[in-house]
């Protein structure tokens, strides 16, 4: 199996496979620089791609975990809150006795 995606190797093969039909030496030289050329951008435009996954699963992470604090934080407050609001009413219910 080729670690190269789809594109690449198509874009590879099909290159090459014209490669024979051009007339002279120089003109194979010419298409073979083309299809180096194009074989680097591409692998530059692929490195370039990963990376920007790779920055946006790490950019994820953190953003998950700062909605699990968040919603930790927002327990911890609905808890104190209902703890109040018991006391308001254990209070009100002696000022009334």
């Amino acid at each position: 199996m080729s670690v190269w995606p789809r594109s690449i190797r198509c874009s590879r093969l099909s290159a090459e496979d014209r490669a024979p039909e051009c007339d002279g030496q120089k003109s194979r030289k010419v298409v073979r620089s083309k299809i180096i050329m194009c074989t680097c951008k591409l692998e530059g435009d692929l490195k370039q791609s990963i990376e920007s996954v790779m920055d946006l699963q790490n950019d994820k992470q953190q953003l998950e975990e700062k909605l699990t604090k968040k919603d930790f934080e927002i327990n911890q407050i609905t808890t104190k809150i209902e703890d109040e609001q018991a006391l308001t009413i254990q209070l009100q219910k002696k000022i009334k006795e």
